[in-house]
């Protein structure tokens, strides 16, 4: 199973540099099916950009970091780590 998050200019960078993806709660269903070694990407829907792949590292957590986007002011607590 692959899967593609989303981010913004905003939050690109900050998942990228940590290598954690993440997506709103009404997603969770979804993102908890991810399995170690699975394919992820990341789009930045802002510039039309694909990234990836990536490969899940680890299991798909609620606020795996729970700090992660508050400076953007984005709230993404379904998150998977990545490679």
């Amino acid at each position: 199973m692959s899967y593609v998050f989303y981010c913004t200019n905003c939050t690109e960078r900050e998942s990228l540099q940590k290598g954690v993806f993440g997506n709103s709660y009404k997603y969770w269903n979804k993102v908890r099916k991810i399995k170690r070694g699975d394919p992820v990407f990341l789009i930045n829907i802002n510039k039309g950009i694909l990234y990836g792949p990536f490969r899940a590292s680890g299991k798909p957590m609620i606020h795996l970091d729970p700090y992660i986007f508050i400076e953007s002011k984005r709230n993404y607590p379904a998150q998977i780590e990545v490679e």
